[in-house]
Order: C-alpha cells, then sequence, then structure tokens
C-alpha cells in the first residue's frame, strides 16, 4: 500500500475509536462513509508538506516604497455651520400629550 492509504487507515481506525458513540445513531453505512471522508480531508495535504519542506525557501519581495504624503487642504478656510431647525411635529404631539391628561381626582 502505498503511504498516503496506509495514514488514511490510521486515522479512520483513531476517528472510529473516538467517535464510536456516534455509529449507533448514524447507522453502520452513514457513519463508514463519513470516516472515511473525514481521514481523507485530515490527510490531503500531509505528504505535500513533506515535500515542500525539502524545497528551497522563496526568497521575499522587498516592500514597495512609500507614497508621498498628500497635499494637506487649506487650514484657514472656514467650515460650513449646520443649521439647526426645531421639529413642528414634535412640539405638536408634546402639547397634545399635555392637553389631553383628563384631571383625575
Amino acid at each position: 500500500m502505498s503511504d498516503n492509504k496506509e495514514t488514511r487507515k490510521k486515522v479512520a481506525s483513531l476517528l472510529e475509536t473516538a467517535l464510536t458513540g456516534w455509529k449507533e445513531e448514524l447507522g453502520e453505512k452513514k457513519f463508514a462513509k463519513r470516516i472515511e471522508k473525514a481521514a481523507k480531508l485530515f490527510t490531503e495535504g500531509m505528504h505535500d508538506e513533506k515535500a515542500q519542506k525539502t524545497e528551497k525557501p522563496k526568497k521575499e519581495k522587498a516592500a514597495p516604497a512609500e507614497k508621498a504624503p498628500k497635499a494637506e487642504k487649506a487650514v484657514n478656510a472656514p467650515k460650513a455651520k449646520a443649521k439647526v431647525t426645531a421639529k413642528p411635529k414634535v412640539a405638536k404631539k408634546a402639547a397634545a400629550k399635555k392637553k389631553a391628561k383628563p384631571a383625575a381626582r
């Protein structure tokens, strides 16, 4: 057997022993399929990492040069002021509530 298959079977057997309670809930077929999928996902990149470690590391690119700061806006320019107006609907509602209170005696 290839190294991939052996490790996948080892992982599958470890998962089966760890998750025995789920075997009763799912049934044997569903449980076996899900264990196979999980083992495959766990071992997916395992052997590729070994090959990558033997390769030479790639050189890092130099950081790009920083851009010059943008020109600042005129400091003495006057700012526009926002106009604050009272909301007439709110004032009408408040007045109506005051009038609507019955005198309790």
